[in-house]
């Protein structure tokens, strides 16, 4: 399985950067763009990276 990865950023530009470089190295990744969308996701998810910049 590949690992998952949680990319959260307000800028969109950075998300798809974010999002084309780890899927390139086979990296399952979700973006989110802020940190309430991103409480509410790891209420029902468990990726085994989170990685945030806002």
């Amino acid at each position: 399985m590949n690992n998952w990865i949680l990319v959260v950023d307000d800028d969109t530009s950075n998300l798809k950067v974010a999002s084309y470089i780890l899927g390139r190295v086979q990296m399952r990744v979700s973006c989110l763009k802020s940190g309430g969308d991103a409480v509410q996701f790891l209420q029902e998810n468990r990726p085994d990276l989170r990685i945030c910049h806002l």
